[in-house]
């Protein structure tokens, strides 16, 4: 369980909420401590939670937009 104060509830632009323990807020590439306005999701929420997606910060995000040819999904 994700108790009040250790969460990090996060947004993604297609509209999911993700929560997260804040010490876990955290880039999956360079390891980054996150903050609210600084990640991206590579994939979905339902990709993140079934460990196909990524938190990322968004220097590693677009290195992986990139990598695929321009195609986040």
């Amino acid at each position: 369980p994700v108790y009040a104060m250790e969460r990090q509830l996060a947004r993604t632009h297609r509209g999911d909420n993700l929560i997260f323990h804040k010490a876990c807020f955290r880039c999956e590439d360079c390891g980054t401590l996150l903050r609210p306005d600084s990640w991206e999701v590579h994939g979905d929420a339902a990709a993140l939670e079934a460990g196909r997606g990524a938190l990322l910060c968004r220097v590693h995000f677009a290195a992986r937009v990139q990598a695929e040819g321009g195609n986040s999904s």
